[in-house]
């Protein structure tokens, strides 16, 4: 009897489940390794909430744990607009709107607006004819659009006061029924308002895609890793002590398919160690995306 039930579960759940090729490859972690096609239209709208358990040692470098009277209340919203200038070409705009609250026993600081404006473009280098292999290169520029100066001491910065300029690789490889998606990526940035020589950044990351078709539609799932390096600022040619950060990421996300319009995104990149300290930080990300001109 029981085992009948146990067989009836199983089958109905390969009837509900069926493995294919990923239909979307975009990653809710910013990958892009293909364009979205001549004259269409890509808005995403996009939310990150990161909890902090550890926070930096200024004296020493080194993560320490969040005090229980340090408060860091974070909150980012982006809209991203992607328009398929050709079939191999996009160009793209992103919006931030950050709030933040920071509090402590020695400093209350807060703020609320614009951060700092991203413009670029993607260039599809290379696509299979018979898999979703692709591979794309990516340029974007950062403008120092989030107030950053004049502020009062209970105000916190709402970017870098520095223009930034990013080029990037994304690529897709097929292994079986698995997608492998990377990027590599190389930071310049250049000086703030105060004169300070911000320190170039660099990172790669790996990630393992698969897909699901369903009777509700079609899922994706995605793990991987991310490594990122900031090296340190300068001022007056010297450098500027415990300003460099090194972090390891790993990277959970999932993407629900409505349509083929229609997409909701959720992922949770995890710090699992950053300078000589393990598990510092999380995020929850949510994203909604809609294509328009798939019909034309």
């Amino acid at each position: 009897m029981h085992i009948s039930r146990i067989t009836k579960l199983f089958l109905l759940t390969l009837s509900v489940f069926t493995v294919l090729q990923a239909q979307d490859n975009r990653s809710v972690f910013g990958l892009q390794p293909n364009t979205i096609g001549s004259h269409k239209t890509y808005i995403s709208f996009q939310g990150s909430f990161p909890q902090y358990m550890k926070m930096k040692d200024m004296t020493n470098g080194k993560m320490v744990d969040l005090p229980d009277n340090t408060i860091l209340n974070e909150a980012a919203w982006q809209v991203f607009a992607e328009y398929g200038v050709a079939d191999n070409f996009n160009t793209y705009l992103s919006v931030p709107f950050l709030f933040i609250h920071h509090y402590s026993l020695n400093l209350n600081q807060s703020a609320k607006g614009f951060g700092d404006l991203e413009w670029g473009g993607f260039y599809r280098i290379w696509k299979s004819q018979s898999t979703s292999s692709a591979l794309s290169a990516k340029i974007a520029v950062i403008f120092p659009t989030g107030e950053n100066k004049n502020l009062k001491p209970t105000e916190y910065p709402l970017g870098t006061g520095a223009w930034q300029i990013q080029p990037e690789l994304n690529g897709i490889f097929l292994i079986d029924s698995y997608d492998i998606v990377y990027s590599v990526f190389y930071r310049y940035r250049g000086t703030d308002n105060n004169n300070t020589e911000l320190g170039d950044a660099a990172g790669v990351y790996a990630l393992l895609q698969k897909s699901y078709q369903s009777t509700f539609g079609d899922f994706q799932s995605e793990t991987g890793f991310a490594v990122s390096k900031q090296f340190k600022n300068e001022m007056s040619g010297r450098k500027i002590v415990y300003s460099d950060d090194f972090r390891i990421q790993f990277l959970l996300g999932f993407s629900y398919k409505y349509s083929k319009e229609i997409f909701f995104r959720i992922g949770i990149p995890y710090t699992i160690y950053q300078n000589d300290g393990w598990f510092s930080s999380y995020a929850v990300q949510l994203q909604f995306d809609k294509i328009f001109g798939l019909n034309d």
